[in-house]
């Protein structure tokens, strides 16, 4: 099965994966890469900011580049809503059900 590094690249900056992970295909490669992507922007927004300018560079066990992903690319931004939109309406459209009750 073929090898893949998941490396982080910051500008003229590369984190290299030194352990790597043995994947199928280049599919398994980019579903890795792309929930690497969204778990790392995840932290950065438990810690107050969010790194878009990030990517995620696939190199194979030869050290070719096979696959990357900007972060920007990795998530859709969606602006806010305009100041019509109901409060109930925003958190009944979260994923995960707030216990929040109308005072």
């Amino acid at each position: 099965m073929p090898h893949y590094f998941f490396h982080l690249r910051d500008g003229d900056s590369l984190y290299r994966d030194l352990e790597g992970s043995d994947l199928p295909d280049l599919t398994a490669v980019r579903h890795s890469g792309t929930t690497l992507a969204r778990t790392l922007i995840g932290v950065g927004v438990m810690e107050g900011s969010v790194p878009l300018d990030l990517q995620i560079e696939v190199h194979d066990e030869w050290s070719n580049v096979c696959w990357s992903l900007d972060f920007k690319d990795a998530v859709k931004v969606i602006p806010p809503k305009p100041a019509t939109l109901r409060t109930e309406e925003i958190l009944g459209s979260l994923p995960v059900r707030l216990r929040y009750r109308r005072a």
